[in-house]
C-alpha cells in the first residue's frame, strides 16, 4: 500500500468521527422595509426618499420635508447629513419584537405612542399591588452534542397585553373595581406576565387556580 493510499484509508475511518456545529437556527429575519431609519442614508440626503415612515427620526424627516416642498440639499448638506444609528435601533429594525423602552416606542407626530406593554402598566396602576418588571422574551436552552447554547424567543406578543387590558376593564365594570373576585384575577395575570422572561413559572394565587373562571 503505497503513501497516497494509506492518507486516504484513514481519511475515511477519520471523517465519520468529526462533528461539525451548524449555524441557527436564531438567523436574522428578511428585512423590506426600515422603520426606524432609511436604507441607504446617502441616497436619502440625494433626494431619493424611498419609503417613508413616521417612526424615522427628526433629523430624517427634516431631509424629506425640503424636498417634499420643492427645495433640495446641495452637496455641502448632504455632506454636513450623517445620521448615526445605535446598534439597538438597527437589530430592533431586524426583528418584531417590541419593548417597553428604546426605539420601538416611535414617535407619533408630536407625542410617543403607547406600546401595548406601556398600555397595561398604565391600566394595572389604578389597583393595589405592584408588579414586577416585564420582559417580553425568554432563552430556549439547547444542547447538542458537547455543544450547549441559548437561543431568545418572543414568549408574550402584543395581543396578550391588549387582550389583558379589555379583559380588565370589562371585569372591572361587571365585578366592581375593589371586588375580591377583580383583584385576585389581576394577582394571576400578573403571575402570567411575570412568566414572559422567567425561567421558573411563578405560583398562581390559590383561589385564581381553583375558583372557576366568572363571566
Amino acid at each position: 500500500m503505497n503513501k497516497r493510499s494509506l492518507v486516504m484509508l484513514l481519511f475515511l475511518f477519520l471523517v465519520p468521527c468529526l462533528v461539525v456545529q451548524a449555524c441557527g437556527p436564531d438567523f436574522a429575519p428578511d428585512i423590506f422595509v426600515y422603520r426606524l431609519h432609511p436604507e441607504k442614508p446617502r441616497e436619502f440626503a440625494a433626494g431619493k426618499l424611498g419609503l417613508l415612515l413616521p417612526t424615522f427620526p427628526r433629523a430624517d424627516l427634516i431631509v424629506a420635508y425640503r424636498y417634499l416642498t420643492g427645495g433640495s440639499l446641495d452637496a455641502t448638506e448632504q455632506a454636513a447629513y450623517s445620521p448615526t444609528y445605535a446598534y439597538s435601533e438597527i437589530w430592533n429594525d431586524r426583528t418584531d419584537s417590541p419593548s417597553t423602552t428604546g426605539p420601538s416606542v416611535a414617535a407619533c407626530g408630536t407625542k410617543p405612542c403607547i406600546t401595548p406593554v406601556q398600555l397595561w402598566q398604565q391600566e394595572r396602576k389604578r389597583y393595589p399591588g405592584e408588579t414586577a418588571k416585564i420582559g417580553l422574551e425568554r432563552e430556549l436552552e439547547k444542547k447538542e452534542s458537547r455543544f450547549a447554547y441559548s437561543v431568545p424567543f418572543l414568549n408574550c406578543a402584543d395581543d396578550a397585553f391588549r387582550t389583558a387590558v379589555s379583559t380588565l376593564q370589562a371585569r372591572a365594570q361587571a365585578w366592581g373595581d375593589r371586588s375580591p373576585e377583580l383583584l385576585d384575577w389581576i394577582k394571576a395575570q400578573d403571575a402570567v406576565f411575570a412568566n414572559c422572561s422567567a425561567k421558573g413559572a411563578p405560583i398562581l394565587p390559590s383561589r385564581a387556580r381553583h375558583r372557576p373562571c366568572l363571566a
